[in-house]
């Protein structure tokens, strides 16, 4: 075989490529986070495996083996594809300024609720002690005050953004959210830097909008600084049609289902997308996007043996609609 390496220290391999086919990557390198961190980033839970197992090279895989590869690696190419898939175009100076304003109120909302409250707890609860004299509680407060209008105006947004997969409440609300150029997550020192430098672009004041005209990402000085890009999040159509399968196979699969099986509303979105793109896809290559979920499911419905894939997902969604005519 042919490898070639890319590394930083004898023991320390970032990449390696076998025969110009396949290409390993230590995902923690590029990542820098372990990967269950990740998978909360972009949606995707990561599962657990069970590593005190002995297996040989002939070990068989089981299905919650192949599941736990197959969410590894949908995890790390939701990463680098960076959300890009989910994400249009670059959200432009109207839909930020109202973000912003949004969040100016919900700041504003929440200095006012824990002003409201640090007044009651200074001036009230702690006026019970003697030993804190008045100029002692003023001095207190003013301190609280300063350090919660620094906690709102620098880190608050920056916390949301890191860790709400770039969105603030104003950003959510106008469907936008914060992507590297990259198209990947923001990380903490990122959305930092940017809502920091949110003071330097309120001094250009009017000479503001040349500099964001002036790129194509429409960046301010804080996007530039930090490498970032505001995006508006596509929404998802379904199509408003209700298929209605009549094989033998959907209807025996059907019927078997348990009536207490949990449909998430995340569930039935996925259910309605496939059932109305399947026939977009070819028979193997939707075989192999589907089996494992498939799989995972079967077993989380309580059938003890595997089942046609495609049948059963067709299946599952006639039962989500709940219309019992359509399995009887």
């Amino acid at each position: 075989m042919d490898y070639d390496f890319l590394a930083r220290e004898k023991h320390d391999i970032i990449k390696c490529v076998i025969n110009d086919v396949f290409e390993l990557r230590d995902s923690a390198t590029y990542t820098e986070m372990p990967l269950s961190q990740v998978g909360e980033l972009v949606g995707i839970k990561k599962l657990n495996y069970d590593y005190n197992k002995i297996r040989l090279p002939i070990t068989p895989l089981s299905d919650a083996e192949l599941a736990y590869c197959e969410h590894d690696v949908l995890i790390l190419t939701k990463y680098f594809d960076g959300g890009r898939s989910e994400s249009g175009a670059v959200a432009g100076p109207f839909a930020r300024s109202i973000a912003f304003g949004l969040d100016l109120f919900f700041d504003g909302l929440y200095v006012f609720a824990s002003t409201l409250f640090a007044s009651f707890f200074f001036y009230h609860f702690l006026a019970r002690f003697d030993f804190l004299s008045e100029s002692l509680r003023d001095q207190l407060f003013f301190v609280f005050a300063i350090m919660n209008f620094m906690f709102v105006f620098w880190f608050l947004n920056a916390f949301l953004e890191a860790f709400w997969n770039g969105k603030t409440l104003g950003k959510a609300c106008l469907g936008l959210r914060v992507l590297t150029v990259s198209g990947r997550p923001i990380g903490f020192g990122q959305a930092l830097l940017r809502n920091v430098l949110r003071f330097a672009d309120a001094t250009l004041g009017p000479f503001l909008a040349p500099i964001m005209a002036a790129n194509d990402r429409m960046a301010r000085l804080g996007d530039l600084a930090a490498g970032t890009v505001v995006v508006i999040l596509k929404r998802e159509k379904i199509d408003a049609n209700v298929f209605v399968f009549n094989e033998p196979i959907v209807l025996n699969i059907a019927s078997k289902i348990p009536n207490d099986f949990e449909f998430t509303p995340s569930l039935r979105k996925a259910l309605a997308l496939y059932v109305a793109r399947r026939d977009t896809v070819s028979l193997a290559r939707r075989f192999e996007i589907i089996a494992p979920i498939a799989n995972a499911l079967s077993a989380k419905a309580g059938f003890r043996y595997r089942v046609e894939p495609d049948a059963f997902l067709c299946a599952l969604y006639q039962r989500s609609l709940g219309d019992e005519r359509q399995i009887r």
